[in-house]
């Protein structure tokens, strides 16, 4: 529901610039950052996705966000496959469930 929520407010966010009303809006950095998941996730809305590829091949600061972003994802699928030793796994339920408790 969430993504629902962001996708929408991406498509009718009222802080998007124009340029003139031929073209399309552009993405600030901001509004950039805020669509990263939805555009790795091919979720946007073709309109979004256009902007947010139109932003990202004039703004080289999102680009290497977005290379750092896939990095760290790849990343962490890659630790997702090291075996967890039982005692490590023990003590993170224990910590768990005294957090939940409070």
């Amino acid at each position: 529901m969430e993504n629902w929520f962001r996708r929408l407010r991406a498509r009718v966010s009222p802080n998007k610039r124009k340029t003139d009303t031929t073209t399309t809006p552009t993405l600030v950095c901001r509004e950039a950052v805020e669509l990263i998941t939805d555009y790795l996730e091919g979720a946007l809305l073709p309109e979004t996705h256009a902007q947010f590829e139109a932003h990202l091949a004039d703004c080289p600061g999102c680009r290497h966000y977005l290379e750092q972003m896939r990095l760290t994802i790849g990343m962490l699928q890659d630790l997702a496959h090291e075996p967890v030793f039982p005692e490590t796994n023990e003590a993170l339920l224990q910590v768990f469930r005294q957090w939940k408790e409070r």
